[in-house]
């Protein structure tokens, strides 16, 4: 899967939000600056560690450089098939995830504490101290626990 989006991304400069791949055809055309192809790459070469995903990487950084830089920054593409027009805005979730996944990529000596044991890293690019994350894990049990007993009562 990570091939064909990368493909995509290869042909157009980025991801359609919608491709029809039987068709081959892209049913909405604009790219909102979306993360998961960065985070995929992110995740896939941490565990891997094949340096074809920095390859994949350097190509998203320079893509995104040329297509959606604007005068105030990074701009969603009202359409891959003319990345010059821009739409007058930039979700938050680029730079939260888009940019924060792509930072950590290149990140090869693990010198970021994101990569260390104690820290888990979530979906929308959050870094949780684990032992925080164990702490709500136990409170979700401890509750689901208390709402079956209440169930039983």
């Amino acid at each position: 899967a990570h091939t064909v989006f990368f493909g995509l991304w290869q042909k157009y400069g980025a991801l359609p939000e919608r491709f029809n791949l039987i068709s081959r055809t892209t049913e909405v055309a604009f790219y909102p600056l979306r993360p998961e192809l960065a985070e995929s790459t992110y995740l896939l070469y941490r565990a891997t560690r094949d340096p074809k995903y920095l390859q994949v990487g350097a190509e998203m950084l320079r893509t995104l450089q040329t297509h959606a830089r604007s005068k105030c920054g990074y701009a969603t593409l009202h359409t891959v098939h003319d990345p010059a027009v821009h739409e007058g805005r930039m979700e938050s979730f680029f730079l939260a995830e888009t940019v924060t996944y792509l930072y950590l990529l290149f990140d090869v000596d693990d010198d970021s504490f994101v990569h260390r044991v104690e820290h888990i890293f979530t979906t929308e690019g959050h870094v949780i101290p684990l032992d925080h994350a164990r702490r709500l894990q136990q409170r979700r049990v401890a509750d689901s626990v208390a709402a079956v007993a209440d169930g039983v009562r």
